[in-house]
């Protein structure tokens, strides 16, 4: 009975890291965060249990690989319920190569760190590859965190790319301890140092293609940003130029006026001062919210939605002082407009309209988004559930959600009666005191 408890809380405690590696790497890779409820908690850990006693009955190692695959299987789908399932599975079939490759290395590494001083204890063995594959897992987040900008979708030839090398890898260091094991122990550490190295390396490589992908990912941004505020310059300066035109000729068209009215034909002067109106409401159609940077956004997609007769309503004011790095500030606004944008266009033309909203007050700015949309959308806890075509779709929401985070901030989405709406708050102060 007490071998059977001890063996049951030890796979409990295996099951249960297996699961947090998991999520990490869910989070890490692939920006997917697990669903924390009451529910899915008491499933998930029925789950656990379950298996954990099936683990400790079960002898057989082929069973045991099935028994692992199929508890990886419930719980990510409990845990991760709300996204398609296939895709689940496929980023499962990944996930289980890449931890158990990773795992094998370390457990391989200290088995003969270990068998070098004599000491033979697969349990504690096992214990400290689990503590050390966890630190690495939590350290690549760490890092994806707070050195990479936004993390974007990696091609899947690189995760092809990892499982190739980690097997490879594998295969060559359990062949070079089969022969190390059989030589002297001088042989055997020099092993361990090499496996070690060669663990390090892959690492390496990982951190340095996950920065790659993300700095890939913020240059496009950034000449994003530099085309929005290009093209609004050139814009104020074409409405500019027309502005000098039309003060040039105003006196012309004074005389003409007056010519009009002497001769009495008030119904021509009626429509000579409506064309006027027209022209000068053309001129005003600058937006100002208050912020030069913000107003260079707004002016972009103010200009975009004129081509495709989309009327936009801005409304609000920005604080004189505002605290919000300027590149976060159009991460926020332009990917929540691209969305509005592209939810519009699939609408009648008469139906085309979106609207901003921004407000402030001593501690927070808030920023709130309306715009109909055709029903072909599925929200679930703030999470945008849709298929689109775009190369960089599917990141607008999740790069909103990292900044506004990053300043303490909140998104709600929701959708009422055919209407989406994004509400945002933001404390409105410097990140570093953040």
């Amino acid at each position: 009975m007490m071998d059977f408890l001890e063996n049951f809380i030890y796979f409990f405690i295996e099951n249960s890291i297996e699961i947090i590696k998991v999520i990490i790497i869910f989070i890490t890779f692939f920006g997917i965060k697990a669903t924390f409820t009451r529910k899915s908690i008491i499933f998930s850990s029925i789950v656990i249990v379950v298996f954990s006693i099936m683990w400790t009955l079960e002898k057989d190692n082929f069973v045991l690989l099935l028994l692992y695959i199929l508890f990886l299987t419930l719980e990510i789908y409990i845990l991760f319920s709300e996204f398609k399932f296939k895709e689940l599975l496929l980023k499962e079939v990944w996930i289980i190569l890449f931890t158990n490759i990773i795992d094998a290395m370390v457990y391989n590494a200290f088995a003969g760190f270990f068998e070098y001083f004599s000491y033979n204890n697969p349990i504690i063995t096992r214990i400290i590859s689990c503590w050390i594959v966890l630190s690495f897992l939590f350290f690549i987040k760490f890092f994806v965190d707070t050195k990479v900008r936004f993390l974007h979708k990696i091609s899947s030839i690189y995760y092809i790319i990892y499982l190739i090398t980690g097997v490879a890898d594998y295969f060559l260091l359990t062949y070079v301890f089969t022969i190390m094991i059989e030589m002297d122990k001088k042989a055997l550490i020099v092993s361990v140092i090499v496996s070690v190295s060669i663990l390090l390396q892959y690492i390496l490589i990982l951190l340095i293609t996950i920065a790659n992908e993300g700095l890939k990912f913020q240059h496009y941004l950034n000449q994003k940003y530099l085309r929005v505020q290009q093209e609004n310059y050139e814009y104020l300066e074409y409405r500019e130029e027309e502005t000098k035109k039309f003060r040039h000729d105003y006196k012309n068209h004074l005389h003409s006026l007056q010519i009009l009215c002497k001769g009495k034909r008030y119904k021509d002067v009626e429509k000579y001062i409506e064309d006027i109106s027209e022209r000068l409401n053309g001129y005003n159609m600058y937006i100002s919210v208050g912020n030069s940077f913000v107003d260079a956004i707004l002016n972009y997609y103010y200009q975009k939605m004129e081509k495709n007769n989309i009327k936009f309503l801005v409304s609000g004011k920005m604080p004189q002082i505002c605290h919000i790095v300027m590149f976060d500030i159009c991460t926020i606004i332009s990917n929540l407009l691209d969305n509005a944008l592209e939810a519009v266009e699939k609408l009648d033309e008469k139906d085309r309209w979106i609207e901003l909203t921004f407000r402030y007050d001593n501690l927070m700015i808030y920023c709130n988004v309306i715009n109909p949309y055709n029903g072909e959308l599925k929200i679930t806890k703030n999470k945008i559930l849709s298929i689109k075509n775009s190369k960089n779709h599917g990141y607008g929401i999740g790069n909103v959600k990292k900044s506004v985070e990053i300043y303490n901030g909140s998104i709600n989405i929701k959708t009422e009666e055919s209407l989406f709406k994004v509400l945002i708050a933001l404390m409105n102060k410097d990140r570093k005191s953040l």
